[in-house]
């Protein structure tokens, strides 16, 4: 009968256990939507599954040119992909598959936490989780932290198996290994269940444990290593790499060493996470938001974040104090060194990360609710129950339990009717919602209606530039190109001109600023018109500029308010006085600018692009440190990897102009400051690298490449003129030189094409132009020459061969192709031709 009671206990726990699981799914299903809350993470998880489920390997389609690197971890697109393979395209397939992932990962913590607490606190803990705002969230999106979290549980279940196990069960051990495998390949970080594996069993003294757990799993790392940073990296060179970017310089300067930058990095996260870390349990979305997902002037939040200004200090205090305890009182159990060395190493990993998440946190999350239960259940056994009666302990810590959960609770209630709300209509919902200052952002995007609209307003063939990756899922084939708001202006502008994109889809953010906005101010080359707008989003149509300082002008605000109808006056007023400050940047009018971006910020807050421009206004006016400090903001805040970059280029380059006002050598001076000015020149703030470069030339009016420079400058902005008076004082420093000489050659042409009427010989003046200027390594103007004999529609193969062989040498392998088809259709003789594009067709 024994046996009896036990069955049936277990199966009442069973159910009890499920009915938790099914509210949690019931309120994921609530929940569920077509938004992404982390781009494009989420699209590339996807695109990849959807490549994986037509047996193309690890591949994305979405972009002109097919990339085979493999930006995360790459098992959970794996997971995904018979999902891909039976509902193509469908977002809300794949979501539902990681809500079931989110489920199963709850009844797991029960049955484990279980073994150690009992059913009843097994229980809490799984209420506690099923109403945890990070496990909702990310549980309803495509990322792989749920299913981390599932293999995160099974590690230290199946450890404790193995340890309380008399016997040597050999095919426990290799589940285990095979979860430590899958761990590794479900987030980068997993590399510390091998780490922290290794250690336990050399601890136990169990070596061949140890060398298996290791060596295995180090041998499928290495073979991924291969195929990815070495094959895939000698193929394609990817921007971003992973094996880059641990150990590139975002806090310290370049020539700094390695330890201080990672002394640097643990500092910040240090300061960051110990933020978070304490309100995790109970209060992770109040009063220091993560995700802007539910609106906090909302009346059931705001009165929450009221209480808990307050409340935030006991609750922290239990909920630390109690994870510590936990630890404490169950120290002696042999699988709590397991879970220590874990907590170790994953924290050192994290701190060392040049970025900080929250999701970070997610696996830390987990361990701590293991650990409060341990020691909440321990409280209430020794201590507690000595001076309660059972019922009373019972009664007290289901109200203890009840009063913790409420922040919880309150919050994903609010992010439930978020979410319905949003489903009933987006664009409804965002006109209800868009002029709050705290409005939910993740619900102001769309894509299936903007995806629409951009298949209806265009062929198959068009080309669209956009950050929003995901849009690939509603554009029934037309092809992306990434395109992030803080590129360069010259990778911007030549990523315009080389792919013809036609279209720029972008969003508005809250101040009001389109996100490109800087971009398109800073641009001479391209005009952008406002053609569609839904909700947040704006789609662009990029239209060539005459490169003229005219079209840098902003219309008359009365102007500039008719057509943008779709903003609040607010809104308005923020993006006019943006365009303004870069405007008078431009214009050299640093302090103007700077008090623009000052009154923006406190109008509308500390929003990117401005903390960054009112930054850059100081360094313009040399006032470097207050500038230096400015850009040090941007080492605390979460995910901000590419303001980080501008950041740490920007800190640099103030390096080298106090380097420069302070070195009595002249010749150290010309070179430092020519260097700054093309970095500047780079960024697109055009009038300050003019500026810089005077000073070079005032420190040293010979240094060659300082004027060698100044006439690219002026050929950039199609000013001969000036560019003329360049190349005479460097024809009086030393006439011979290659650069002297090919400048005087180009100049000759250019006399000769304005008399020239004939347009087959207009067509090899042109092409001795561009030939010209790559023998010079002017190759983007070499390119732009290019592209101009092909807008008088004079055909020329050399032209054709020239523009293919310059988009080859510089990785953009589409424009190549196109140019090699070209070519092939007006010289079909061409056997060079047919063979390099036979070739380039191959990385397809």
């Amino acid at each position: 009968m024994p046996a009896m009671d036990t069955l049936r206990h277990n199966s009442i726990m069973n159910i009890k256990f499920l009915l938790i699981v099914g509210l949690f799914v019931l309120i994921g299903v609530l929940c569920m939507n077509d938004m992404f809350m982390y781009t494009p993470d989420s699209s590339r998880y996807l695109i990849w599954a959807k490549s994986l489920a037509h047996v193309e390997g690890y591949k994305d389609t979405s972009v002109l040119e097919p990339a085979h690197y493999v930006v995360h971890a790459p098992f959970y697109s794996l997971m995904l992909a018979p999902i891909a393979g039976l509902f193509p395209n469908s977002v809300i397939a794949a979501k539902y598959f990681t809500l079931f992932l989110g489920g199963c990962m709850l009844m797991l913590f029960g049955v484990w936490a279980s073994q150690r607490v009992g059913d009843t606190a097994a229980m809490v803990g799984m209420l506690f989780l099923a109403v945890h705002p990070l496990v909702l969230m990310f549980s309803t999106q495509i990322l792989s932290d749920v299913a981390f979290g599932v293999c995160l549980i099974l590690f230290f279940y199946l450890a404790e198996r193995l340890v309380e196990n008399d016997k040597d069960d050999q095919f426990l051990f290799w589940i285990f290994l095979c979860v430590v495998i899958a761990g590794i390949f479900l987030r980068e970080v997993g590399l510390t269940l091998m780490f922290s594996a290794t250690l336990f069993f050399i601890m136990r003294k169990e070596y061949k444990k140890a060398l298996l757990v290791f060596v295995v799993p180090l041998v499928f790392y290495f073979l991924w290593y291969v195929r990815n940073e070495v094959l895939v990296v000698g193929l394609e060179n990817p921007a971003l790499r992973n094996s880059k970017v641990f150990v590139t310089r975002y806090f310290t300067a370049q020539g700094s060493s390695l330890l201080t930058e990672f002394l640097a990095r643990i500092q910040s996260n240090a300061d960051v996470y110990q933020r978070i870390i304490r309100r995790l349990v109970f209060m992770p979305e109040y009063l220091e938001r993560a995700f802007a997902v539910v609106r906090q002037s909302d009346p059931p939040l705001a009165v929450m974040n009221a209480i808990l200004r307050y409340a935030q200090y006991p609750i922290s205090l239990f909920s630390i104090g109690f994870f510590v305890y936990g630890i404490v009182v169950s120290i002696k159990k042999s699988v709590t060194l397991l879970m220590l060395l874990f907590l170790l190493s994953y924290v050192a990993l994290i701190l060392l990360y040049p970025i900080n998440d929250i999701r970070f946190l997610f696996p830390l999350l987990i361990l701590m609710v293991y650990f409060m239960l341990i020691g909440l259940k321990h409280c209430t056994e020794h201590y507690i129950s000595k001076m309660l009666s059972q019922r009373a302990v019972m009664w007290s810590g289901a109200a203890l339990v009840i009063l913790l959960a409420i922040p919880n609770i309150v919050w994903c209630y609010s992010f439930t009717r978020t979410s319905v709300e949003y489903k009933q209509s987006p664009v409804a919902f965002y006109e209800k919602n868009k002029a709050y200052a705290d409005s939910p952002e993740l619900f102001t995007k769309p894509l299936s209606i903007v995806g629409k609209w951009l298949v209806d307003h265009s062929d198959s063939g068009t080309v669209i530039g956009t950050r929003w990756k995901e849009i690939d899922f509603w554009l029934q084939g037309r092809k992306q190109v990434e395109m992030h708001p803080l590129l360069t202006l010259d990778m911007f502008e030549t990523m315009l001109r080389d792919y013809n994109v036609r279209y720029i889809l972008s969003t508005v953010t809250r101040p009001g600023l389109n996100e490109f906005e800087a971009l398109m101010a800073q641009s001479r080359r391209f005009r952008f018109e406002t053609v569609y707008t839904v909700a947040a989003f704006e789609v662009l149509q990029v239209h060539p500029a005459n490169g003229n300082m005219s079209d840098f002008n902003i219309p008359d605000s009365l102007q500039f308010a008719a057509s943008l109808p779709q903003l609040t006056p607010k809104q308005r007023g923020a993006r006019y006085l943006f365009l303004k400050g870069m405007h008078l940047l431009e214009e050299g009018k640093t302090q103007d600018a700077e008090e623009i971006f000052k009154t923006l910020r406190e109008t509308v807050g500390s929003y990117g692009p401005i903390v960054l421009h009112q930054a850059v206004a100081k360094e313009f006016s040399m006032r470097l440190d207050e500038a230096s400090k400015e850009y040090e903001r941007f080492r605390s805040i979460p995910q901000v990897g590419a303001y980080l970059e501008h950041a740490w280029y920007h800190q640099e380059l103030i390096g080298r102009l106090r380097k420069a006002e302070s070195d009595p050598s002249p010749a150290v001076k010309a070179f430092l400051y020519h260097t700054v000015s093309v970095n500047y020149w780079d960024l697109g703030f055009r009038h300050q690298a003019e500026q810089i470069l005077e000073r070079s030339l005032q420190a040293d009016s010979s240094f060659y490449p300082a004027l060698m420079f100044g006439a690219y400058y002026a050929l950039q902005n199609r000013d001969t003129l000036k560019a003329k008076m360049y190349s005479a004082r460097l024809n009086r420093i030393d006439a011979s030189h290659d650069l002297a000489r090919g400048l005087a050659k180009i100049f000759v042409y250019f006399d000769s094409l304005k008399s020239q009427p004939a347009p087959l010989r207009r067509a090899e003046y042109h092409v001795q132009i561009a030939k010209t200027y790559v023998a010079m390594g002017l190759r983007e103007i070499a390119i732009d020459e290019l592209l101009r004999l092909k807008e008088e529609n004079l055909q020329n193969k050399d032209c054709l061969r020239l523009l293919a062989e310059l988009y080859e040498g510089k990785g953009r392998y589409y424009p190549a192709v196109q140019a090699l088809r070209q070519l092939v259709v007006y010289a079909p003789d061409d056997q060079e031709a047919k063979t390099k594009l036979l070739r380039l067709l191959e990385r397809w």
